[in-house]
């Protein structure tokens, strides 16, 4: 989707460069009325109303109001309003405001809007049905964001409750640490389907909670409508020892 978009790009941009290297460099510009008009004050600025007007205030600079119009202030920026712009606003957009947009700073990341919601590894990717396993919450996902997963990453996810055992997810970050089950911390928010207060456990979803830990000091903070649980899983995908329980049936008080 971006490649064929990128060689319409550098199309139009092979074209500007060989127009560019036909104008004497003691010119100032020159300055026409028609469709593909080209003038700039700078030495090598081009610019036209037309639809492949091309026009810069920056050496080599290429920007337009066109479909394919490329821009930016830094070399080899790339920008649009279409939906598949590298940084726009589109739903497919890399770098965009969109429910499905992806961002980072790192080489996989991928990030949204939205509160964090769980912390864990990747147990399984439904690609068909858009959606993912993590800390026995099925998380529904882009299938453009499911592509960047693998089972076993260890992500935080962000978004909000959509059921019991499930997360619309608004973006998920990808950690480049690797997961060692019981040793990295994990967490998960959401709604207990189930508690048992005699032997201190709780289903959330797929996964069941041990949060006897927790009771010790000040670590319980009472179970609610929807709680969150920091904690470990000893095995992969399996059940989790919460030293920290937190009430978060706020969540639910929202305006």
């Amino acid at each position: 989707m971006i490649s064929a978009k990128s060689a319409r790009a550098l199309r139009t941009l092979g074209a500007s460069l060989v127009a560019v290297a036909l104008i004497p460099a003691a010119h100032a510009g020159v300055q026409e009325s028609g469709a593909n008009a080209i003038s700039g004050s700078g030495v090598d600025a081009i610019s036209g109303s037309g639809v492949d007007a091309i026009s810069g205030s920056g050496v080599d600079a290429i920007s337009g109001s066109g479909v394919d119009a490329i821009s930016g202030s830094g070399v080899d920026a790339i920008s649009g309003s279409g939906a598949d712009a590298i940084s726009g606003s589109g739903a497919d957009a890399i770098s965009g405001s969109g429910a499905d947009a992806i961002s980072g700073s790192g080489a996989d990341a991928i990030s949204g809007s939205g509160d964090p919601m769980l912390a864990g590894a990747v147990q399984s990717i439904d690609l068909q049905g858009g959606s993912f396993v993590a800390v026995g919450q099925t998380v529904s996902f882009s299938r453009e964001g499911l592509g960047a997963l693998e089972v076993g990453s260890f992500v935080t996810v962000y978004g909000s409750i959509a059921g019991a055992g499930r997360i619309a997810a608004t973006g998920v970050d990808i950690s480049t640490e690797m997961y060692v089950p019981g040793a990295t911390e994990v967490f998960v928010t959401g709604i207990p389907s189930s508690v048992d207060f005699a032997r201190g456990t709780a289903l959330i979803g797929e996964l069941e909670v041990d949060y006897t830990l927790s009771l010790g000091g000040s670590g319980f903070g009472g179970i609610g409508a929807a709680i969150t649980v920091f904690g470990t899983q000893p095995a992969f995908g399996g059940a989790m020892l919460g030293n920290s329980v937190i009430d978060r049936t706020e969540l639910f008080l929202r305006d």
